[in-house]
C-alpha cells in the first residue's frame, strides 16, 4: 500500500544519501592517492639514480657518457668479476629509466594523469602506494571536484540500477497479468 511505499521511498532516499557521500569521502581521496604515487616514484627514482651515479660517473669518463656502452663491455670482458658486474649494473640502469618513464608520464594534466596512475600506472609502484597510503580530507578545489565527481556518478548508477529493477518487476507484473487474461479468456 501507499505506507510501504512511502517507506520504501524514505529507505531509497536515505541509501541514496549514504552512497553520495561514500562516494564523497572515496572521490577526494584521488588526488591524494595520485599525489602521494608521485612522491613515492619520484623516491624510487632519486634512489635508482643516485645508486647508478658511480657507474654513470665512470660512463662519462670513457663511453661519452652512455651507461649501455659501459655494460656492454662488462658482458664482452674477459674478466669473470667484471661480466658478473654486468647484470647488477643493467639492473640498476633499468630501474632508473623504468621511473624516469613513470615519473614522464606524470607531467601531464591532472585528468590524463589520473588516468595514467588508475590505468596503466606501474602495478608495484600501485601496490606500494596503497600499502603505506595515508587518507586523508584535504579542502581544494581539485579534491571537491573529485568528490562530487564520484558522488555523484556513484548516485547515478544507483538512480539507473533502481530503475533497471523496476522495469524488470513491472515487465514481469504485465506478463503475468497478461498470461492471466489470456489463461481466462
Amino acid at each position: 500500500g501507499p505506507v510501504e511505499g512511502a517507506a520504501m521511498g524514505l529507505i531509497r532516499h536515505y541509501f541514496s544519501l549514504i552512497l553520495f557521500a561514500a562516494g564523497l569521502l572515496a572521490g577526494v581521496q584521488v588526488p591524494n592517492f595520485v599525489d602521494q604515487y608521485e612522491k613515492r616514484v619520484d623516491a624510487h627514482y632519486r634512489e635508482a639514480s643516485a645508486n647508478l651515479s658511480g657507474f654513470q660517473h665512470i660512463a662519462d669518463l670513457y663511453q661519452h657518457g652512455s651507461v649501455e656502452r659501459l655494460i656492454r663491455q662488462h658482458d664482452a670482458s674477459s674478466d669473470p668479476s667484471f661480466r658478473s658486474e654486468a647484470a647488477p649494473i643493467r639492473d640498476l640502469y633499468r630501474r632508473k629509466l623504468r621511473y624516469e618513464a613513470e615519473l614522464q608520464a606524470l607531467r601531464a594534466g591532472f585528468i590524463r594523469k589520473v588516468a595514467h596512475v588508475f590505468f596503466a600506472g606501474d602495478y608495484p609502484m600501485l601496490h606500494e602506494t596503497y600499502e603505506h597510503y595515508s587518507a586523508n580530507l584535504p579542502l581544494n578545489a581539485t579534491a571537491a571536484l573529485c568528490g562530487v565527481s564520484a558522488a555523484v556518478t556513484v548516485c547515478a548508477l544507483f538512480e539507473v540500477v533502481v530503475g533497471l529493477i523496476r522495469a524488470v518487476v513491472v515487465f514481469n507484473l504485465r506478463a503475468r497479468r497478461a498470461a492471466r487474461a489470456a489463461a481466462d479468456a
